[in-house]
């Protein structure tokens, strides 16, 4: 629904800042649905201030359409680090997907989660659309949580009706694919999810549209312990615990589920950092690094040494 443009907030004594400017698309700007919602996604993500979800800095109307100015960053989002890596066969090790990206993203969902507004009211975030391609990874190693676009909240006026769907099939719970009420425990179906898949490096849900919205709906997918042999049982609790089709049988928060993965992390004696994912990062998207510096010099957008 929207297009991306790099640019530069300039402001008095020579002060500039780069930033990504999102904006409508030209063909939607007369469609009222859509109009509501890149609004609605504007005021919810002006809320949103933590290191680990991408920053919005402002929100404007310029002739006949919209547009976000957003924190810019330099990167891939993880589905195309996985797809990248798959295609130079250069695997994402275990140690930096499960104990270094995923806690960074249960941090900023246990964030969004318990955010409130500005009278002391929770806002009751839920991104509702989890998955790779909504983790971003810089090419310095941060792990943004990006595009709350069909995130719901209490106070948001985009209401999804029970029966409708809004977000992937491959990453809902049983809940969401069912049409059924959500909370915030849905997204943590959604991380396990992730979970799953980092872990044994397989889809938790495969076949046609159909087949996978009744799978999801059942939680119908094959038990990690048979897909992948040899990892630690903790391990696997852990991901069957936050794939429990019962909402009250799975993790309560995302905090629960950054320090299992912690836990974890120690037993295993593994120890990951930033520099570690950013010397990946590189090591698989070094051509892409450099033409995006060369880029934003081009554009006369350079960060200043």
């Amino acid at each position: 629904m929207a297009e991306l443009y790099r640019g530069k907030i300039i402001g008095a004594q020579g002060f500039e800042k780069i930033v990504a400017i999102k904006k409508i698309l030209p063909h939607l700007t007369d469609q009222e649905a859509f109009v509501r919602a890149f609004i609605d996604e504007a005021r919810l993500a002006a809320f949103l201030q933590h290191p680990n979800i991408v920053q919005i800095y402002d929100f404007g109307e310029m002739g006949d359409t919209y547009f976000i100015s957003m924190e810019y960053l330099a990167g891939v989002d993880l589905k195309s680090v996985l797809k990248k890596s798959r295609e130079q066969a250069k695997p994402l090790k275990l140690a930096l997907s499960l104990f270094y990206i995923l806690p960074q993203i249960c941090y900023g969902l246990q964030y969004a989660h318990n955010l409130k507004d500005f009278s002391g009211r929770p806002l009751s975030i839920i991104h509702r659309d989890l998955g790779p391609q909504n983790i971003f990874i810089t090419y310095s190693g941060e792990i943004k949580l990006i595009d709350f676009g069909i995130a719901k909240a209490s106070s948001h006026d985009a209401t999804t009706y029970v029966g409708s769907l809004k977000g992937k099939l491959a990453y809902m719970s049983p809940e969401q694919a069912s049409g059924k009420e959500i909370d915030y425990r849905s997204d943590l179906f959604a991380l396990g999810i992730l979970l799953y898949e980092l872990a044994t490096g397989q889809r938790l849900y495969t076949g046609e549209s159909q087949t996978i919205l009744a799978k999801a709906g059942n939680a119908d997918f094959i038990p990690p312990e048979q897909v992948k042999q040899g990892l630690p049982a903790s391990l696997y609790t852990m991901i069957n615990k936050a794939l429990h089709k019962d909402p009250a049988l799975r993790y309560q928060s995302a905090e629960q589920m950054r320090l299992d993965l912690e836990a974890c992390a120690q037993e295993l004696a593994v120890r990951v950092s930033r520099g570690q994912m950013a010397a990946y990062m590189h090591e698989l998207f070094r051509e892409e690094a450099a033409a995006e510096e060369k880029a934003l010099k081009e554009a006369g957008l350079a960060v200043m040494p």
